[in-house]
């Protein structure tokens, strides 16, 4: 009798604290970030879609300081949730990583998750074709495929590749505006 209360008061918890994530990533897709936070704050080691929103709110800065070792760790525990928590993961890899065959993988890994559906994904390597100055027409489609799916900053991406002319894209100040 004592190990099926246990079993169940652990079961409840766990479905509580798996309501109250859910909740947190409401606020956050809602814009209140704080109440988002404070909720998931606690639970990022033990529960792999907490750790997916304290990684992303650490690697942007966004209630708290950004702290890329803990977005990187947060980022590790999450991607075992979906593909956009492992986009997030590699992201923060390549960015943070001085070691040239750690960045390939990152690449790569991106790469695959684009092509399993990830938009996430493209919306990531365009920016990195972006800061690296390698964007092609490439480049152009995955942010625009990103940007139709919802990820507004691949129009500014795409602004600064026509306006700038970025890899092998040539100015266009009337594309870019």
């Amino acid at each position: 009798v004592l190990v099926v209360i246990i079993v169940t008061s652990l079961k409840s918890k766990k479905e509580n604290n798996l309501s109250i994530i859910k909740s947190a990533w409401n606020d956050y897709n809602e814009n209140r970030p704080t109440e988002a936070f404070s909720k998931v704050k606690n639970l990022g080691d033990d529960y792999p879609e907490a750790a997916s929103l304290l990684a992303l709110m650490y690697y942007l800065g966004q209630v708290c300081d950004t702290d890329m070792e803990k977005a990187l760790h947060y980022a590790k525990i999450g991607k075992k949730v979906d593909v956009d928590s492992q986009v997030l993961y590699r992201t923060i890899l390549y960015h943070n990583s001085s070691s040239e065959k750690d960045k390939q993988l990152a690449l790569q890994e991106l790469i695959f998750a684009m092509t399993r559906g990830s938009n996430l994904a493209r919306l990531r390597l365009g920016e990195i074709a972006v800061l690296e100055n390698y964007a092609s027409e490439d480049t152009v489609e995955k942010l625009k495929i990103a940007g139709e799916n919802g990820y507004n900053y691949s129009y500014y991406l795409l602004a600064r590749i026509y306006l700038e002319g970025i890899g092998s894209i040539p100015k266009n100040e009337e594309k870019g505006l």
